[in-house]
């Protein structure tokens, strides 16, 4: 792994060489804009995100004796959740993104990464998890991570998905968490 000092400096390095290659690209001759740059940014950042979570569902991936192909959740490691904080805000809309993935596993990761960076940042993209993912389980996991953040934002999320969720289970989640934590003691 390399030291956090050293992957900014190589992301940099890429940010610089895409910047070029983008500047290269204008028809008109202009020097690469803070809009290309931002774009090539994002794009390295999605890209980086993509490989972490493709590296972490990987790792519990496993053959039995009998040649059977099986997986099993293997949390992020901290190094992993420490490269997609290096990343930044802009890691953030990639994460959320993950909300539509196929995959359950794949949207569990992203809240994992998510809590991660943790803060009032990640409320929206978590309430897109509660509100929007096709699997229960990521629903409920979600609101699980809500009762991480700034509670005064979190509350109404958990009590709207507590009274409004399809799945009996999900709301049950929900409320349990709405009452334990809007208690004021």
């Amino acid at each position: 792994m390399c030291a956090p000092s050293l992957k900014n400096a190589l992301i940099v390095i890429s940010l610089c060489c895409l910047g070029i290659f983008c500047a290269g690209q204008n028809t008109n001759g202009a020097e690469a804009t803070t809009d290309e740059t931002e774009l090539a940014r994002a794009s390295i950042v999605k890209q980086k995100i993509q490989s972490i979570v493709q590296a972490t569902l990987k790792e519990g991936e496993f053959t039995t004796a009998d040649g059977i192909k099986a997986t099993t959740r293997v949390p992020p490691s901290a190094e992993r959740i420490e490269e997609v904080k290096q990343l930044g805000k802009s890691a953030i809309p990639v994460l959320a993104a993950y909300a539509s993935s196929e995959s359950p596993r794949a949207q569990e990761l992203a809240m994992r990464f998510l809590a991660g960076i943790g803060g009032d940042r990640i409320v929206e993209p978590l309430r897109g998890f509660a509100k929007h993912s096709a699997f229960p389980s990521s629903r409920a996991e979600a609101v699980m991570f809500l009762v991480e953040t700034p509670l005064s934002r979190a509350l109404p999320i958990i009590e709207d998905v507590s009274k409004t969720d399809p799945d009996p289970y999900v709301r049950k989640t929900a409320s349990e968490l709405f009452i334990k934590y809007s208690r004021t003691d």
